[in-house]
């Protein structure tokens, strides 16, 4: 039971390191080093690393070319912050994320990424007797590419296909060759932009605390090369809203907290239409009509958590329980005129856990149990024309399969139960503060749906770590 893109069958390893140091009394820098190494069996799909929140997607029209693919993912950060003047602080904060991945089976492609996000900031302190008052601002900028390129190891006589899905899988199919999304002889990339703003809001009276931070974003985008020579398939753009807010409050030896989170993204995208045109030296160029609107894809979602810290001893509860709902809401419509097809689907969680830390003479253990329950509703889509078709105009290509596995993912009602064992504790002979995790978790829907490969899907993860 495992989304349309996804693997039923991986191994995923990562190495992570990060670090706080005070330079002054007055900066203080940070750094993070990631890497994550994923390979996972009986994959097709989409070629993108991840078909989220997409102007559009290229899937492949077969089921019967699964492979390998295999991910390697570097991230890097950095960020400095310094006290300016009486509590008046900046900073700024650089995400770099590097990843490469790709299939090991016809039709093969490779997908190259890079995203990278830098913030600029400013905190302006308003403290007073009454009320402690702080007040912050940020800026926001983030560029990703994500270049793909199409191949061919084996016989290039068979003939393979890829579906342009506008959304919903519904688009149009294109043979691999030399011209095209597929392109053989091309790299192209997906390109976005991103420009946003940030103001956030804390209040801190013991013993309550109060934060809040809503953003703005603008994303613009195309796939395809900025060129007169070279081809620009699609343009897009959209608007994104995000809200987080935080009531914390502490009672004797115990803590609460309440958070919220919303965010909202509406996206249009649009494809080009073209001609090809030759100039009087020879060269070929390319003059562009009136874009064609493809898609709009609206994606909200929000959580609302609780969290209560009981029995504080120093920075460490002696249970910690939380609950949660998580909910998301996806309206998509595609166009091919005459026809346009629309899905909303919406899906909601509920997740209870708890957390027994144990102090011991050596080390600390902790226990973690959670469950959680996940439904869905919606129809899978619902096709529609502007005006009747002529004798002459075919219907939009699909992809069902694709198109009901994820329907059937989201919408089924879904159990998990996961647990987690660690130990913390100083290393014989060292002063390093190591910790072991072992966790394990199940996810189990009712049944089996006609087009998942089954019904439940198991995890296991280790986890080991030191501070020093």
């Amino acid at each position: 039971m495992v989304d349309w893109y996804q693997s039923p069958d991986f191994l995923q390893a990562a190495a992570n390191v990060e670090s706080f140091t005070r330079i002054s009394q007055r900066a203080v820098v940070f750094g993070a080093m990631t890497y994550d190494n994923f390979s996972g069996h009986d994959m097709a799909g989409t070629a993108f690393v991840s078909p989220d929140h997409k102007p559009f997607d290229i899937v492949e029209d077969s089921l019967v070319n699964t492979g390998t693919k295999h991910r390697d993912t570097y991230r890097l950060t950095g960020a400095v912050g310094v006290d300016l003047w009486r509590g008046l602080a900046a900073g700024i904060r650089l995400d770099y994320t590097a990843a490469n991945y790709a299939k090991y089976k016809d039709l093969r492609h490779k997908s190259k990424l890079m995203d990278m996000q830098f913030t600029a900031g400013i905190l302006l302190p308003l403290t007073s007797h009454l009320l402690p008052l702080n007040i912050g601002a940020n800026y926001l900028y983030r560029r990703t590419t994500e270049s793909l390129v199409f191949s061919l190891y084996g016989h290039e006589d068979k003939v393979y296909k890829s579906l342009i899905d506008y959304g919903t899988f519904m688009g149009r199919v294109e043979q691999f060759g030399s011209s095209g999304y597929t392109d053989k002889g091309q790299e192209m990339p997906l390109v976005d932009d991103y420009n946003g703003a940030s103001l956030q809001l804390s209040i801190d009276h013991y013993p309550l605390s109060i934060f809040s931070s809503l953003t703005y974003a603008r994303r613009n985008g195309y796939y395809g090369r900025k060129s007169p020579y070279t081809i620009t398939y699609t343009n897009h753009h959209a608007d994104l809203l995000m809200f987080d807010a935080r009531l914390s409050w502490t009672i004797r030896r115990s803590m609460f907290s309440a958070d919220l989170t919303l965010n909202s993204e509406n996206l249009e995208n649009q494809a080009n239409t073209y001609r090809e045109l030759t100039n009087e030296s020879g060269a070929h160029y390319y003059e562009y009509y009136d874009p064609v609107k493809t898609a709009n894809k609206l994606w909200r979602n929000g959580q609302l958590a609780l969290t209560a810290d009981l029995g504080v001893n120093g920075d460490l509860p002696t249970w910690t329980l939380m609950a949660s709902l998580d909910w998301q809401n996806r309206q998509q419509t595609s166009y091919l005129y005459p026809y346009y097809r629309r899905q909303h689907l919406h899906q909601t969680k509920a997740t209870l856990s708890a957390t027994r830390n144990l102090l011991t003479p050596k080390g600390v253990w902790t226990f973690s149990l959670t469950t959680a329950y996940q439904k869905g509703r919606g129809e899978p889509y619902t096709d529609y024309t502007f005006a009747e078709p002529s004798s002459k105009q075919n219907a939009p290509a699909t992809m069902d399969v694709w198109l009901w596995r994820e329907y059937q993912y989201m919408v089924a009602p879904q159990y998990s139960l996961g647990g987690s064992i660690a130990y913390a504790f100083v290393f014989p002979q060292t002063r390093l503060k190591t910790h072991v995790r072992l966790s394990a978790a199940h996810h189990k829907a009712n049944q089996t749906y006609e087009y998942n490969n089954g019904k439940d899907c198991t995890s296991l993860t280790l986890a080991v770590g030191c501070t020093f």
